[in-house]
């Protein structure tokens, strides 16, 4: 979001999902300075609209993306997790009204599209932080039944399952059924993201970056997913932790198909 790294502002450890910590260690922060510069300051100056959606868990409400260079707020707060994927159990967390069994990832992607709908006729930021695919694991229920059969149709793995990574199980095996469908409405998402781009004629005018800010969940709560080839997964400092997707669609100027190894933040 600033473009500097966590420790340059202090923040070394994960933000607890609550406005304000009862004991904090010195010089720790666990919200993101308002003086610092965000990437939505930067261009809300030169004349962008910026929205952001989603999962925001950069701080307390003071410190929430309308205070942090964001025209439209749809969602973030405090928390980096929600109650829940399913309306009305998520109810104030995140801040967001639904419909009666409404999704939240399809929630978050209908309001971008209401808000690219809104800006097409002038520069806009659009910045869709999913809370998917972090838990609670919940995805829909006919996607887990998908999930479930195909899991079933597997062979049979020529390994573990899991491995000891220090005292906790590393998973080995991607078939985990709420898991991937969870991710299977991420890909949709942006697949309609994308789509929208395309009808408003704007795909090739519009840069588009997807990326993820840690390594997939194979160690802890549940250990759904699996990062093999690389070791370990979220929360340590092996690749499996801190290696992730990056992929940027920039009509002209990156060229398809191409792979940059350069190490970013």
């Amino acid at each position: 979001m600033s473009g500097k790294y966590p420790a340059r502002l202090n923040l070394t450890d994960y933000l607890k999902g609550r406005r304000r910590g009862k004991l904090n260690p010195a010089d720790y922060l666990d919200q993101m300075p308002l003086e610092e510069v965000t990437i939505a300051e930067a261009l809300k100056q030169a004349g962008y609209t910026t929205g952001f959606v989603g999962k925001w868990h950069l701080g307390g409400k003071a410190y929430w993306p309308e205070h942090q260079g964001f025209d439209v707020n749809i969602g973030g707060c405090q928390s980096g997790m929600p109650r829940s994927y399913f309306w009305p159990k998520w109810r104030g967390n995140p801040p967001i009204e639904g419909r009666n069994g409404e999704y939240l990832t399809d929630k978050l992607t209908d309001e971008s599209l209401i808000f690219l709908d809104a800006n097409k006729d002038k520069p806009f930021f659009l910045y869709l932080s999913h809370y998917a695919v972090h838990t609670p694991l919940q995805a829909k229920k006919e996607l887990v039944e998908k999930y479930k059969a195909k899991a079933a149709d597997l062979p049979p793995a020529k390994g573990p399952r899991f491995i000891p990574e220090g005292k906790r199980q590393a998973r080995q095996v991607q078939d985990h059924p709420v898991y991937a469908g969870m991710v299977q409405s991420v890909d949709e998402s942006i697949g309609r993201v994308m789509r929208k781009l395309e009808e408003l004629g704007l795909a090739d005018n519009t840069v588009v970056i997807f990326m993820s800010d840690n390594g997939g969940l194979s160690t802890a709560e549940g250990s759904p997913t699996s990062n093999v080839p690389l070791r370990a997964g979220k929360g340590w400092l092996y690749e499996g932790g801190i290696r992730e997707p990056m992929i940027i669609k920039w009509p002209g100027v990156v060229r398809p198909g191409s792979v940059c190894s350069e190490p970013i933040t």
